[in-house]
């Protein structure tokens, strides 16, 4: 039962560290994307000139974003994200919190999603712990059930 247990876990480790790695690769790879939209002014002038700036070592993509660069620049995108993330809260609170059986996981709002994953998570360790309560009852009984 033990070695059950021990399997399951290094299963899931293994699991959890694909999708972590690939997870990874998405980011590096949509950064470099932002990256070269913002040097051809895809993005807008600010970005381009922020790119300019990441390019030069002055400054980074994360400074950007947590407020740990004041330029002006910086200061107007982080403005524009939290425009943006209350405008994306306000459509995902209009839209209903029950989750549609006919609509794919992958299709629901983000919200959602992370619920159902958290419960998931939930159900599953407490699976686990079901598991390790038996196997000390167990050990307690001598190994006898």
């Amino acid at each position: 039962m033990l070695g059950r247990f021990i399997e399951e876990m290094e299963r899931d480790t293994a699991r959890l560290d694909a999708e972590i790695a690939a997870s990874r690769a998405a980011y590096e790879d949509a950064d470099e994307q932002r990256a070269e939209d913002a040097r051809a002014g895809k993005l807008g002038r600010e970005w381009q000139v922020l790119q300019r700036r990441i390019d030069a070592g002055e400054t980074s993509a994360l400074a950007v974003l947590t407020g740990d660069d004041p330029s002006p620049e910086a200061r107007s995108l982080r403005e524009l994200s939290m425009r943006n993330l209350q405008n994306m809260r306000a459509e995902w609170d209009m839209r209903a919190d029950v989750e549609d059986e006919d609509e794919k996981p992958e299709d629901r709002p983000p919200h959602v999603q992370a619920r159902g994953a958290a419960r998931e998570s939930h159900e599953h360790f407490e699976r686990i712990s079901a598991q390790i309560a038996e196997m000390i009852r167990h050990a307690q009984n001598g190994g006898l059930r």
